[in-house]
């Protein structure tokens, strides 16, 4: 029996699949690569400000720390709201979970910026 997980995994790879075979000749990789590289325009601009999601206040969008206490890693300069009044962290919760994963491939107790991260991710990609 399968997993929910393997399902969704199997799904993915399915997706992927039928994508590279519309957009990219079948070619996964070059699909990737191109979705890399798409992302990496500069057609989206943040929020200047987000509503604090623990008090409501507004506050502003930059570059903060992104803590990830379970590896001990701290993301430099990640895009998020910091409400000072109530210590809350408010962003995307997509990103969130992505530089979560991410912390995950690093080595405990060591930090990066989100565009080292970035870099490092584009030069050793596919």
């Amino acid at each position: 029996m399968l997993l929910e997980r393997e399902i969704n995994d199997e799904r993915i790879k399915a997706m992927l699949r039928l994508k590279a075979a519309v957009w990219a000749n079948g070619n996964e990789q070059l699909l990737l690569e191109r979705a890399v590289i798409s992302y990496q325009q500069s057609g989206y601009s943040l929020p200047q400000n987000v509503e604090c999601s623990q008090c409501g206040q507004t506050i502003p969008v930059s570059g903060t720390d992104y803590p990830v206490p379970e590896r001990n890693v701290v993301i430099h300069n990640a895009p998020f709201g910091y409400c000072e009044h109530c210590h809350t962290l408010t962003g995307s919760l997509f990103l969130m979970a992505a530089l979560d994963a991410y912390a995950e491939q690093m080595e405990p107790s060591s930090s990066i910026t989100l565009e080292e991260a970035l870099q490092w991710t584009e030069s050793n990609s596919y």
